[in-house]
């Protein structure tokens, strides 16, 4: 399989660290090519069409498009990743054996993680996993309330179609992973996610170069469940993500209380009655 990272010019350190990260996961010969990112600082004119968006949000839609048509020809499956993504021992494996489950016309888009927004979905998500940690499962996103596109796969049968639907930013102009959404929603793109989650996000997310900083506390807390819920986690670092978040987020007493009671019945000591 080709997959293509995204990069901008300036992030060495990003580029450097995916690279290592893929080589040690890279166990059935796939192909890693950069694309370097559009850069906030020297938008191309068309991306005036995409008003309503801040800058980095606007160079990252125009990224992930450019990305497709410069890598999506059609000769294979192209897997779509950017720089803060993280490859697991097992993510090239699981992803493999999910495209043979999917037939080749019930699907656009193949997600390898997601952005879980909605604290009902965390819980669900949670307690399946931990009911059936081993059994792989597709989940139609039609219904999800998702966020990310962090790392995905184009099923190369249909990868112009999709280019040209993502392409159409609509009447309202939204960030490329809320754009996905709406499509998915709509039913203009057919798309899935694996479940437990086969990619992650490696340290660099929590250093995000599009998220705003008003939302940085919410933003950590999405990366940590992202980095608890997939199929390789290491606790200390979603702690680490955790430790990140300022601490007036959790200076509610109400809150605080309800975790407590969500944690004994979570636990997987707990005596059933």
């Amino acid at each position: 399989m080709k997959v293509c990272y995204i990069n901008l010019d300036s992030a060495a350190e990003r580029r450097a660290a995916l690279e290592r990260n893929f080589a040690a996961c890279n166990a059935h010969g796939w192909t890693l090519t950069r694309f370097a990112a559009v850069d906030k600082g020297s938008l191309p004119p068309e991306a005036a069409r995409l008003d309503g968006l801040g800058p980095g949000e606007r160079a990252c839609f125009l990224s992930h498009l450019a990305a497709i048509e410069a890598h999506g020809d059609g000769s294979d499956d192209l897997m779509l990743v950017e720089d803060d993504a993280l490859f697991g021992k097992g993510s090239q494996r699981a992803i493999l054996r999910a495209i043979d489950m999917l037939p080749r016309d019930r699907w656009d888009v193949l997600l390898t993680d997601i952005c879980i927004t909605d604290v009902e979905d965390m819980l669900n998500l949670f307690r399946r996993k931990r009911r059936r940690p081993a059994d792989m499962q597709l989940m139609n996103l039609t219904k999800i309330a998702f966020a990310g596109s962090t790392a995905y796969v184009l099923n190369k049968d249909r990868i112009a179609a999709t280019r040209r639907t993502l392409a159409d930013p609509g009447a309202e102009a939204l960030p490329y992973d809320l754009h996905v959404r709406r499509l998915v929603r709509a039913g203009s793109l057919a798309a899935w996610v694996i479940f437990p989650f086969v990619t992650s996000l490696s340290a660099w997310s929590d250093a995000s170069q599009v998220q705003r900083e008003a939302t940085q506390g919410t933003e950590l807390l999405w990366n940590a469940f992202r980095k608890l819920i997939w199929i390789e986690p290491e606790h200390a670092e979603v702690q680490r993500c955790l430790d990140l978040i300022p601490p007036d987020l959790f200076d509610d007493r109400e809150a605080t209380l309800a975790s407590r009671i969500l944690q004994g019945m979570l636990s997987g000591k707990r005596v059933s009655k």
